[in-house]
């Protein structure tokens, strides 16, 4: 069984795989815009919406995040209901990735050790997503 996350933004999702891509130093992510589903030439929307991505993917670390716009026809609400874990197995990655993703951020808790983990950061990311950064191992 494979679990997937996927996140819908409110018009900025080039702009969040764009800044993750950076963050992480993966792949170009794979994009479809609305103009490009099929059966676009026949299904309404305005030239706006046409620019608008309706589905991507990007690995960070192995792992698939999905990403997409919302139209405004869609419901939308950012929320706290989402976090993001990733892992690494040095100190060193952990404080690299922390500094990328702390950009415009919120941060509730610098990289430190906390008794799960040698070194461990939580903060809301410039685009509203929480993230949980940690090295994978218990302190000494």
């Amino acid at each position: 069984m494979n679990i997937s996350v996927y996140l819908n933004f409110k018009g900025n999702s080039k702009a969040v795989l764009g800044f993750y891509q950076k963050v992480f130093d993966t792949e170009k992510p794979y994009i479809m815009l609305y103009k490009e589903m099929p059966g676009a030439e026949t299904f309404p929307m305005t030239e706006e919406t046409k620019e608008l991505v309706m589905h991507s993917s990007i690995y960070l670390g192995g792992f698939g995040l999905m990403i997409s716009d919302v139209t405004d026809e869609m419901p939308f609400s950012v929320g706290n209901n989402v976090t993001l874990t990733a892992t690494f197995d040095t100190e060193e990655e952990v404080r690299m990735r922390f500094d990328r993703l702390k950009e415009g951020a919120e941060v509730e808790m610098a990289p430190q050790t906390t008794f799960f983990s040698k070194c461990y950061s939580l903060l809301t990311d410039q685009f509203g997503i929480r993230w949980q950064l940690m090295q994978d191992m218990p302190p000494d």
